[in-house]
């Protein structure tokens, strides 16, 4: 019920032709979005994906700083977190910290890093399905065809 308010409430603002605002809105279920809110009321849809590899080893590099980790070392985990979300890589990196903590160099090394990988499981199947998913409805909702050509050429 209170969802159900706040789209009513959204719908009304965006219906407004005084209205001097502009709304922003983000939700990690698009698929529960009303069919109100489409082209017309809505200008542009957005999918945010998962990180494509220029972002992940970025989203790396961020979590290693102050670290010595060399290129390929980096190169060669952003190859393997392809499907993983920023937090995940974070946490990736966490967990390769806490194994170095413990173990007997006292300091984060590449091995520490693909160890951490190897234990950390994310279902790359459903992730790719999902994501194969998310690609459907960003070509359903987008009328950008610039932002669409972008986001295939990025698959």
């Amino acid at each position: 019920e209170e969802t159900r308010r706040v789209y009513n409430q959204v719908l009304e603002w965006l219906g407004k032709k005084e209205r001097k605002s502009i709304i922003i809105g983000a939700t990690n279920r698009p698929g529960d979005l009303d069919r109100a809110f489409r082209v017309g009321r809505i200008d542009y849809w957005i999918p945010f994906l998962y990180p494509n590899r220029e972002a992940r080893e970025a989203i790396l590099r961020i979590h290693l700083r102050g670290i010595e980790i060399s290129d390929e070392t980096v190169k060669i985990v952003t190859e393997r977190t392809e499907g993983y979300s920023g937090a995940e890589i974070e946490e990736l990196v966490n967990r390769a910290k806490r194994r170095a903590f413990t173990g007997t160099n006292g300091c984060l090394v590449a091995e520490d890093i693909v160890k951490a990988h190897e234990a950390f499981r994310i279902d790359s199947e459903s992730r790719m399905r999902e994501r194969e998913g998310y690609f459907k409805m960003a070509e359903e909702f987008t009328n950008d065809l610039e932002f669409l050509r972008e986001l295939r050429n990025e698959r």
